[in-house]
């Protein structure tokens, strides 16, 4: 028997851990059913003007009509999805792990990396930076967050919503407060014993 003490969640704690979850829940459902309800959203403009190590991939998505097609449609039902269960505490952390797939995108698809100067070489404009921020092509997301709220230089609201959700994943909330405590309760019936079992078994 292991002598290592186990820890565990306060009320106050359990509150707070479980209001975090309908927190961010709330944000990424939101986000999807906005996305849902505008026949005209598109994930192009954020597609093709990323900037990030990946950019090369999600540009190649946005400009490849089949493939966009897929994304329009599954992006804001991950978004939705991911957002309710978290919400409602039903398979929390397939729903707190998709969401953080889909902010592991977002962050690499727009990294919160400065504009670095252009280095001169051989009587050339050679861009130090891969990953320059373009306020003028990337209006859609650049001025949005440079412009207003400042360069976050690598965190940013992404990152730190992926670490509280990371940070979920480590507490099963949905047993705590959730639809999670009767999924578990329904798959977790047993059949009942037969009469006959029971009487030989006292016998």
């Amino acid at each position: 028997m292991s002598s290592t003490p186990r820890y565990y969640l306060t009320g106050w704690q359990s509150f707070f851990f479980v209001l975090l979850r309908i927190g961010i829940g709330w944000h990424f459902l939101r986000e999807g059913w906005i996305k849902l309800c505008d026949p005209t959203w598109t994930a192009a403009g954020y597609l093709v003007n990323s900037w990030g190590p990946l950019s090369p991939y999600f540009r190649l998505i946005g400009e490849t009509p089949w493939m966009l097609n897929i994304a329009n449609f599954t992006m804001p039902w991950m978004l939705f999805l991911s957002g309710l269960g978290m919400m409602l505490g039903l398979f929390t952390r397939s729903s707190i792990l998709l969401a953080m797939v889909l902010l592991v995108m977002f962050y690499l698809a727009a990294p919160p990396i400065e504009a670095m100067p252009p280095y001169e070489r051989w009587g050339d404009n050679f861009q130090w930076a891969p990953y320059k921020i373009s306020l003028d092509h990337a209006q859609w997301a650049g001025k949005h967050m440079i412009g207003t709220e400042g360069n976050y230089m690598i965190v940013n609201k992404n990152l730190i919503e992926f670490l509280a959700l990371a940070a979920l994943l480590t507490v099963n909330t949905g047993m705590i407060c959730g639809l999670d405590v009767y999924v578990r309760q329904w798959f977790a019936k047993e059949p009942d014993e037969q009469p006959s079992e029971i009487q030989t078994a006292e016998a």
